[in-house]
């Protein structure tokens, strides 16, 4: 039966495969209009020199609890895409009936003109991703170049430079100009910086004339905090599979936080606070996951948290209530 796919959500790669012809940009899920069904598509770009004209990949997709959905290959054949060119995203890898939470990709092995290519050996090097633009620097710079994908900080890294619409470009590729949004890389880079000037102009200057309550004003509220969370939530998941995520997320961010402290007290190791501030960051997105999925707001379940504390401890934190507690005190 034919049927509409309209996109569900997205995900880019966070990391880049050093030396390797062929690098992995993104996945995407699609809904089916009539049966509900999700498909799974795939894009890749040619960074090399010569046309690609067949790609083997690995994938593995599993649900919100781990659960493997499907592994398989898949083969990409008769392609004949140029150096710097974006492909896959039309060609669904796997559908499924069952809501898909993520995926996991390997290249396997490219065709180079006919002549093939082993990419298991290319070594990943995780990337940090591009910052959002301030909405307003966003609008300005939409306007000002007619491209409503640039929503990003432009940025320079030792393996490459990522454009305004968060496309990564290794140096490999060796391009100024962004093969998914033709945008030119030193005129965005450079209207940015001009924008982002005039911004902190503006800014200190109204910050001058702002009073204390005015600051306070300012500052994120929790519960806006978890409005903006979860605009990044799988919109795939029912509310048991977010309340399975929450908490298996947060097990496993603490996780993470804890091996942090461990390398820190145990090993020798330096206190990575930078490491660990964004390790609370995925902490607090899965904390607000969970309330969502319990239809509560972030702050019913922070002032749950303190009337709970002041009744245990009215007068501040005393051992001995500490050691002795009422049942409902628990």
């Amino acid at each position: 039966m034919d049927q509409n796919f309209s996109l569900m959500a997205q995900s880019r790669a966070n990391y880049y495969t050093a030396g390797s012809p062929v690098q992995f940009v993104r996945v995407e899920l699609l809904k089916g209009d009539t049966t509900g069904e999700v498909a799974v598509c795939l894009t890749f770009k040619n960074v090399g020199t010569e046309p690609l004209t067949g790609l083997v990949v690995h994938f593995k997709c599993k649900d919100a609890a781990g659960q493997v959905l499907c592994e398989d290959d898949f083969y990409y054949e008769q392609l004949n895409a140029q150096p710097g060119a974006v492909f896959g995203s039309d060609d669904a890898v796997y559908v499924s009936d069952t809501p898909v939470s993520s995926v996991e990709v390997e290249q396997d092995r490219a065709f180079l003109n006919g002549r093939g290519v082993d990419l298991r050996n290319y070594k990943r090097v995780r990337l940090n991703m591009p910052r959002v633009l301030p909405g307003s620097i966003a609008k300005t710079l939409q306007q000002r170049t007619g491209n409503v994908q640039l929503t990003c900080v432009p940025q320079d890294t030792e393996y490459g430079w990522f454009c305004a619409c968060g496309a990564f470009h290794p140096n490999e590729e060796n391009t100024t100009v962004c093969s998914e949004c033709g945008g030119d890389r030193a005129g965005i880079r450079c209207r940015n910086a001009r924008m982002a000037e005039r911004e902190s102009q503006r800014i200190r200057r109204g910050n001058s004339r702002m009073t204390e309550s005015d600051r306070e004003e300012q500052k994120m509220k929790v519960n806006e905090y978890q409005k903006l969370a979860m605009t990044t939530l799988n919109p795939a998941l029912d509310k048991k599979d977010v309340l399975i995520n929450s908490v298996m997320g947060l097990c496993g961010e603490s996780g993470e936080a804890i091996d942090i402290v461990k390398k820190w007290m145990a090993q020798g190791h330096e206190l990575d606070k930078e490491h660990l501030v964004k390790e609370l960051g995925d902490i607090a997105w899965y904390l607000a996951e969970a309330a969502t999925a319990l239809d509560i707001s972030l702050e019913d379940v922070f002032k749950g948290n303190i009337d709970k504390l002041k009744s245990r401890y009215p007068e501040g934190f005393e051992t001995q209530k500490s050691l002795i507690r009422t049942e409902e005190d628990k």
